[in-house]
Parts: structure tokens; sequence; C-alpha cells
């Protein structure tokens, strides 16, 4: 469908174009504009208004991977029209520029054009509110794992950080289930899509595991067992996407950073003016709070840092 309406819109443009009429072509495009906007963004909408579809998505059987390939194909058609909606404006705009050298001509042309810009955000935004639809109904199935975070102990002994390091506690269930439940819709989108879904997923991800994490105590080996928790995942999340996913995890990994503090004052040698290239994504109340989650760190010694 999408290849086929935006054929017909760039032939269309070219012939009212080719007339050297500027009415003609500010009628062609006030119809295009008029068409993108209603009739073809309600098409590309139908299918995710269905109900229950995150439902039908894990029933089991071969209607799984159908109801995938849809929804995949609808967020697709989403992102291929914000791009060509663009394309075509350009092109436009290129042809006009040869025919249409008045001023006057050129500016009743460019407001329309503009109105082509906002259109391609619209499909944007259409975009984003499907994918967002499609991650909550995929995110209740990580949840499980996520929430089974809340009873792993971070007060570790050497022995525990070294059997953790044979048997990891969580992270890779939580990877497991993300791959179930998630990764299999790699094949069935544009790589734009699929970037942009995998860092839904992980916002969830990170937005639950800081939740959790601030509710726990620490030891030093528990603070290097977050470390090494959170570099895992990073690395695995990078393998997913394209784009960078490491700020995701920055507040995260500042904490880490904090639980790892050989004592309390040692937090002046990151912060401030020793912050270096770091830039800080905890507050100083949130620093203080992630320090009085050490077992072994005084509350007066905290209370006297001057962040």
């Amino acid at each position: 469908m999408v290849d086929d309406v935006f054929y017909v819109l760039q032939s269309c443009c070219r012939r009212a174009i080719s007339t050297s009429n500027i009415n003609s072509v500010l009628a062609l495009l006030s119809g295009a504009m008029n068409l993108l906007s209603n009739e073809y963004q309600e098409a590309l909408q139908q299918k995710m208004r269905e109900p229950n579809l995150g439902t039908k998505l894990f029933l089991g059987g071969a209607g799984v991977h159908k109801t995938g390939t849809e929804i995949a194909t609808v967020l697709n058609n989403m992102d291929v029209s914000s791009e060509y909606v663009l394309k075509l404006r350009h092109e436009i705009e290129e042809q006009c520029i040869e025919i249409f050298p008045a001023p006057a001509d050129r500016e009743k042309i460019k407001s329309c054009l503009s109105d082509l810009g906002e259109m391609s955000n619209s499909f944007k935004q259409i975009l984003n509110a499907g994918m967002e639809q499609l991650v909550a109904t995929v995110t209740p199935r990580v949840r499980p794992v996520l929430d089974s975070v809340a009873t792993i102990g971070y007060e570790l002994s050497e022995t525990e950080y070294a059997e953790n390091e044979v048997n990891d506690p969580w992270v890779q269930k939580l990877l497991h289930s993300v791959e179930k439940n998630a990764a299999w819709f790699q094949p069935l989108m544009t790589t734009n899509n699929y970037d942009l879904y995998v860092h839904l997923v992980i916002d969830f991800i990170v937005k639950r595991l800081e939740v959790i994490m601030m509710q726990k105590r620490f030891s030093q080996l528990g603070g290097l067992q977050l470390d090494r928790d959170i570099r895992t995942l990073v690395s695995h999340f990078s393998s997913m996407t394209q784009r960078t996913v490491r700020d995701k995890f920055t507040r995260l990994t500042q904490m880490a950073t904090i639980l790892n503090l050989e004592k309390v004052s040692e937090i002046l040698d990151f912060w401030g003016e020793n912050a270096g290239p770091m830039t800080w994504r905890l507050t100083p109340a949130e620093v203080r709070r992630v320090l009085g989650l050490r077992v072994d760190f005084k509350p007066e010694a905290i209370a006297a840092l001057k962040l």
C-alpha cells in the first residue's frame, strides 16, 4: 500500500508541476496533504486499534507469528511513510525551483511543503505510539524475571561473589526472557523500528532495576557484582541494536561506581571539578541515598559530605 500511494502521489505531483501552473500545483499539494492526513493515516492505524492485539501475540501456535508480522508491517509502514514524505517533499522542491522562479510562487509552494514536513513528524508520532503499545504487551512477559531480582542479595562475601561468577543469579534469565518474548521481532521490522523497539524495552528494564536496586543493601563486593551485572546487560543489548545503549544504563552504572568505593569520601574524587568527562545523572540527594545502601558506610560520614 505504501509504495503504491507514494508512487501515485509522486506521479501526480510531477504532472502538476509540468503544467507550469502554480494553482494546479498548490491544489494538488493540498489534495495530497488531505489524503495523507486523513484516509491514509487512518488506514495505517487501523490494525493497531484491534482489541486484544497483545493477547494474540502470546496465544501460541501459528497465529502468533501471523499477528506479529501484521503488527510489524503496520509499524514498518509508518516508518517508511515518514521517510517517503520527506523524499516527496525534497523532489517537489527541486522541481519547483526550476519551473517557478517568481519569489511569490516559491513562497506559496514553500508553505505547502512545510506542511508535508509536519506530516512526516505526524507519522513518527503515530509510530512511537504504536511502538509503545506493542512494548506494553511484551514487557509484562519480562516483568516476572525482573521482579525476582528483588529477592537477590547484594551483601556478598568473597565466597558468594565467586559463586555468582559461576552461577549468575538473574542476568542471564532476564536476557533469555527478552530474547524469547521480544527479539523475535527483529527479522520482521525495519532496522529503525527494531532499534526503537529494543530501546523502549530497555527503558522499561532500566526503570524497574533502578527502583529495585535502591531498595537493597550492598557490601563492596555487592557493588562490584552490580557493576558486573550492568556491564553484561550493556554488552548484550549493544549486540541487539545499532544505536548506542550505554547512555540508557548511565544511572545504574553510576550507582555501581558509588557502591564500589573504598570509603565515603572517595566520591569527591569523581564529583564536581573532579568529574572529568563524566556527567552525573544522579542528583546529590540520590548520591547520598546510594552511599547509604552500603552496609559499612556510616550515616554521619555521608551527611558530612559537601556535594
